[in-house]
């Protein structure tokens, strides 16, 4: 096993880009383990750190313009979102901002991906965050975790139900929408967990709205549960009520009634 990724100075010379040809090579090796089935051999907190910097390094252009990290940008800022967004968890709304009740060492998300870590105790102190976010990061996200379990079962494909959200689990929910366009559509697709032009062609202007049940709602449940947004269940058909037209809500920013393919495409 790999252990202490963070402790490779010579690897990762820092978490914003400098030495960039160095720093991407030890990315990409790094991340095409963690895209293969070598990916036991990294622990759980290298895997959080990879994903880590590469969120904070995303809006660069050398990662962008490279296949490999592009592709796992968006896993690295859910990953981020997850890690950052759990350091407050419920008190997040009532304390945010407020100096008072920051312990030492809590880390702190400022605009732009900027991190910062307390270095002193708040007057008010009254839990350690730190504790908080790493029991709920590595413990993955129940939603995530429901909606890999959910997979599972609609497509028969066995996958880590860990709550994280990395290549495999990706790749399972392109598999998902495959599988419904396959029972719903007929459309004889290989469902091997790529998005390629023959599922964007069957896929096509197919959409799915209120009130409807087939195995296209299906997918849309469990898509939602593995982009971290609760459908209120998932059913085989699925009939699309009212807890779809909640979450679709809080994830499109519409009215939650319909759900289009290009919007599928972005659960994707």
């Amino acid at each position: 096993m790999i252990n202490n990724i963070s402790d490779q100075a010579s690897s990762f010379p820092g978490t914003q880009l400098n030495q960039s040809d160095n720093f991407l090579d030890s990315l990409r090796e790094f991340f095409a383990i963690l895209n293969s089935s070598r990916k036991g051999e990294l622990s759980t907190w290298d895997t959080i750190y990879l994903h880590l910097i590469l969120a904070i390094n995303a809006d660069s252009d050398l990662i962008k313009n490279d296949e490999l990290l592009a592709e796992n940008i968006p896993s690295a800022n859910y990953q981020f979102n997850i890690f950052f967004s759990n350091a407050f968890e419920i008190d997040v709304k009532k304390y945010l901002g407020k100096s008072e009740y920051i312990e030492c060492g809590d880390i702190i998300v400022a605009p732009g991906k900027h991190v910062i870590v307390a270095y002193t105790d708040g007057s008010k102190t009254s839990q350690n965050t730190i504790i908080t976010t790493i029991q709920s990061v590595t413990s993955g996200n129940k939603l995530v975790k429901r909606g890999q379990r959910e997979a599972i079962k609609f497509t028969g494909v066995k996958i880590v139900t860990d709550g994280l959200v990395g290549g495999e689990t990706n790749m399972m929910k392109v598999r998902v929408l495959q599988h419904a366009i396959n029972l719903d559509y007929k459309a004889g697709l290989v469902e091997d967990g790529k998005l390629g032009s023959a599922t964007r062609k069957a896929l096509g202007s197919h959409y799915v709205k209120k009130g409807e049940t087939q195995n296209m709602v299906t997918a849309l449940e469990i898509l939602l549960y593995l982009n971290g947004f609760d459908p209120n269940g998932v059913e085989y058909p699925g009939t699309y009520g009212n807890g779809l037209v909640t979450a679709s809500k809080k994830k499109f920013g519409d009215d939650g009634l319909k759900v289009t393919a290009s919007e599928f495409i972005q659960l994707l």
